[in-house]
């Protein structure tokens, strides 16, 4: 099974387009963002399993970026 990631706007637009998901040493899957590249604001990372051709949304973490 393949995992990506998305972060989108709290409006629903695609900030930081699909991106694969992987597991750290730790086995911990974790995602590595330029928040100074995003304007302050509320924002979701959303993460997908992919499975041959089925594309399923698995969870959701909001997150704020204040100013900079």
């Amino acid at each position: 099974h393949e995992h990506t990631f998305r972060v989108s706007s709290s409006r629903g637009v695609a900030v930081v387009p699909e991106r694969s998901l992987f597991r750290n040493p730790d086995e911990f899957y974790s995602v590595d963002l330029d928040l100074h590249s995003l304007p302050p604001g509320d924002y979701v990372i959303e993460t997908f399993g992919i499975d041959g051709d089925a594309h399923k949304p698995l969870d959701r973490f909001p997150f704020t970026v204040t100013v900079q």
